[in-house]
């Protein structure tokens, strides 16, 4: 999928597996953060844009801020379909839902 930030376009990856939701965790988000995107909606967006131009986490917020000064914020919104989309996130969804 491609997603645009700050006029610049990234493309993640086809299929989202553990290994990239690794490399999602090493740009710092947590399976808490996952878990709950409405109430941790900035967090996600930053790890996202870490990821997706395999940023340092001062080059994602410069990308961020550069983006909200020109776009509006609901474009950023869109990356977290990077987790949600992922088989991942949908098999943990499931499963929490099941251990309810």
């Amino acid at each position: 999928m491609e997603y645009k930030v700050n006029g610049k376009t990234y493309t993640a990856p086809d299929v989202i597996d553990f290994g990239e939701i690794v490399k999602l965790e090493k740009c710092g988000l947590s399976l808490e953060t996952m878990g709950d995107l409405n109430e941790h909606a900035l967090q996600g967006i930053e790890a996202c844009v870490r990821y997706l131009g395999n940023y340092t986490k001062e080059e994602a917020n410069k990308e961020i801020m550069e983006h909200l000064a020109k776009y509006p914020l609901q474009d950023l919104v869109k990356v977290l379909e990077i987790v949600t989309t992922s088989d991942f996130f949908k098999t943990m969804v499931t499963a929490t839902k099941n251990q309810a």
